[in-house]
């Protein structure tokens, strides 16, 4: 496939033909929760496509084991009276290790552990010095893996428990000693949380996850795992942290057991009627309930749209938001329908709406610009313009303003433009008065080069306005005034 020249705008990744995400932000990461799949081979597809349509694939195969994520790792060296294994299951399930003596035929003895996706079983009783085989069996027999019980490194306790609040930054310190009887190279690392849990955590500031620190023989020293869950939407969350060795040497792996304190979710939506001199309806959101951090609020469906659209959206206790629906309008439009949601941690509020026109009244799209000689470019421009009135310019990053140009000539930029190639709109964002913020937009819909809508900068922020294809330049003095 030849490549185009342009830029990318969008990067599908799907597996095994199931779209994943689409993302249309420069850098293009998608997320993957590798241990949601089934065990066995799995096909992973990327699709990429700039702004010209042009389309480039690229697929690879990978395998999920059915003992995801297991740990220790083989010939690990693990301090402490207790070997913990663990791994994660395909589906919900019993989890078990058998154990013996490396070199020995006959497997000595099986732990059971408890039932669930994520696997762990606590062996005790090893003898220290002594290498070990274990084998996880359950879904078929997993792979055998040797271990060592050494005196070394430890977490201070074998399980940490904490209560937190669903927000960011939120923290539980850990402890680390080092029981042997010589300096050690290690690094700490966090087993992911439950899939759907939307818990994000790492380790912080001394001992960042990845970073390797050494600790004396002796010493005991606390760090810092950080926590965001202004997403989560489980109220106890369970995962595992580790000591790993840089090269080898002893490892441990301790539990961390989080109570999220969810917030109590109270919407309430208020109509306020029509907009004055507009087609449309405002509606004010009240919380009523806790403060929120993940507020998404949107129009099902294409008829309607809303004014301004919210996702995961800052919303504090007691607080009001104010709305503007929208309808799409058409050649003889009428009426409109569709129904709006608000929606945080688990909880939706929907609402049905209506914009009806009076009886007798129809919208029709009046081109005043030049006539076309071809009649159905007179059609799309008709289209473009009523397509306009969803524009709005609090939706666009302004900070993404591309194509600077200094279009009077007074050594100053003054015009930019920012595309949003998924909506098929341009947007030129002006400075008409010098002092370096924008302050009138126009809004290209197709683009074509011609304008279809345009709002100015006031007091009450953006207005919109009739100024299509126009300039306006402010804090101007004429050449012939009295004062020159």
């Amino acid at each position: 496939m030849s490549y185009s020249g342009a830029r990318i705008g969008s990067v599908e990744v799907s597996v095994d033909g199931k779209s994943l995400a689409v993302t249309h932000t420069s850098p293009f990461r998608v997320p993957v929760q590798w241990d949601s799949f089934g065990p066995g081979r799995h096909r992973i597809k990327v699709k990429a496509t700039d702004t010209k349509g042009v389309s480039q694939t690229v697929e690879r195969e990978f395998e999920v084991s059915e003992y995801y994520d297991l740990f220790p790792a083989d010939g690990t060296q693990v301090t402490g009276d207790q070997v913990v294994v663990a791994w994660k299951g395909r589906t919900f399930g019993s989890a078990a290790v058998r154990y013996r003596k490396a070199g020995e035929r006959e497997w000595t003895g099986q732990v059971n552990g408890q039932n669930g996706r994520s696997r762990r079983v606590t062996l005790s009783g090893l003898e220290p010095g002594v290498r070990y085989e274990v084998q996880p069996v359950g879904a078929g027999e997993g792979p055998v893996i040797q271990l060592t019980r050494v005196k070394g490194l430890a977490f201070g306790k074998p399980a940490y428990a904490a209560a937190i609040k669903r927000d960011y930054d939120q923290r539980v310190g850990v402890s680390v000693r080092n029981h042997g009887e010589s300096p050690l190279n290690v690094r700490l690392e966090c087993g992911e949380p439950p899939s759907g849990s939307q818990l994000y955590v790492g380790f912080v500031g001394e001992g960042s996850e990845g970073v390797p620190f050494s600790l004396n023989p002796g010493e005991e020293r606390d760090f810092m795992l950080g926590i965001s869950a202004q997403d989560c939407l489980e109220p106890k969350v369970r995962f595992p942290i580790r000591i790993v060795p840089v090269g080898s040497g002893p490892s441990d792996e301790a539990i961390v057991e989080l109570d999220v304190k969810l917030p109590n979710v109270v919407l309430e939506w208020e109509d306020k009627g029509e907009i004055a001199g507009a087609i449309g309806r405002k509606l004010v959101l009240h919380n009523k309930g806790d403060t929120l951090t993940d507020l998404s609020v949107a129009s099902i469906g294409s008829d309607l749209g809303m004014r301004p659209t919210i996702d995961h959206g800052l919303f504090p206790a007691g607080q009001s938001m104010e709305f503007q629906v929208i309808p799409r309008l058409y050649e003889g439009f009428t009426a409109a329908s569709g129904q709006l949601v608000a929606k945080s941690v688990n909880k939706e509020l929907k609402l049905d709406q209506s914009v009806v026109l009076k009886d007798g009244q129809m919208i029709h799209a009046v081109d005043i610009g030049p006539e076309a000689e071809d009649p159905h470019e007179n059609e799309v421009q008709a289209e473009r313009a009523l397509a306009a009135a969803y524009l709005n310019p609090d939706d666009v990053d302004w900070s993404r303003k591309t194509n600077p140009e200094d279009t009077d000539g007074d050594g100053k930029i003054d015009r930019w433009t920012v595309d949003i190639p998924w909506e098929s709109t341009r947007w030129y964002a002006m400075d008409s008065d010098g002092d370096g913020e924008i302050d009138l937009v126009h809004g290209d819909v197709g683009p074509d080069g011609r304008a279809d809508y345009a709002a100015m900068r006031g007091g009450k922020g953006w207005e919109e306005t009739n100024l299509v294809n126009a300039q306006l330049e402010m804090g101007f003095k004429l050449p012939w005034s009295r004062d020159s």
